[in-house]
């Protein structure tokens, strides 16, 4: 495989300045497309206990890739962010908070999706317990399979009742994802995003 450009080359990645012509993509709005993406359910106002608090009903943020017509991609992401857990059953394969496939189980936990258009497959990204009072740190990195032209989209949903667990741990404090905003401080409710690491040509 044929490494089209790494994190590790900052001015590469962002500019496309400094690379080879057998190492550039198609276009600088493949990276500024995905990378960064980013969905948030901040804490809107007091919950039902004072152990959660209101937040959005949803947020989705969708990205194409923009390369080479018919090439088959492998993106190499790093998904970071602050999640509470959610059952699901019917998935593939598990990481810790991640999983390939699922089905939510009916509770009112929020849901934090992956969905890739093409070839079609779905990752959640709070795989867990529902009903726990508590927010975990998500940080995985994870290769998809994208094909030129695929949408990525990113889903936080509250599970219908509008509420979230605060950002808190199981020792009660607040949970910050170094590296990114607001790092050095906490995000004040739940969030996930994801950063390109690497794509290959497959």
């Amino acid at each position: 495989m044929r490494i089209l450009f790494r994190i590790l080359c900052m001015g590469c990645l962002l500019s496309m300045a400094g690379c080879g012509p057998e190492d550039k993509i198609s276009g600088e709005d493949f990276v500024a497309a995905i990378d960064n993406l980013r969905v948030e359910l901040p804490c809107l106002g007091s919950g039902s206990t004072n152990l959660n608090c209101a937040i959005p009903d949803a947020d989705e943020e969708s990205a194409a890739i923009k390369g080479d017509s018919g090439v088959i991609y492998e993106v190499t992401l790093r998904v970071r962010g602050v999640v509470e857990q959610k059952t699901y059953s019917d998935y593939t394969a598990s990481d810790g908070l991640w999983i390939e496939g699922g089905t939510p189980d009916g509770g009112s936990s929020n849901i934090f999706r992956l969905h890739v258009s093409s070839p079609e497959e779905t990752y959640h990204l709070n795989s867990g317990i529902s009903g726990i009072d508590e927010c975990f740190l998500l940080d995985v990195q994870k290769t998809v399979v994208m094909d030129d032209g695929a949408t990525l989209t990113l889903l936080a949903d509250s599970g219908g009742d509008g509420l979230g667990t605060r950002n808190i741990d199981g020792d009660g404090y607040p949970i910050v994802v170094s590296g990114v905003s607001p790092y050095p401080y906490a995000f004040d409710g739940q969030f996930v995003q994801i950063d390109i690491v690497d794509v290959r040509i497959r």
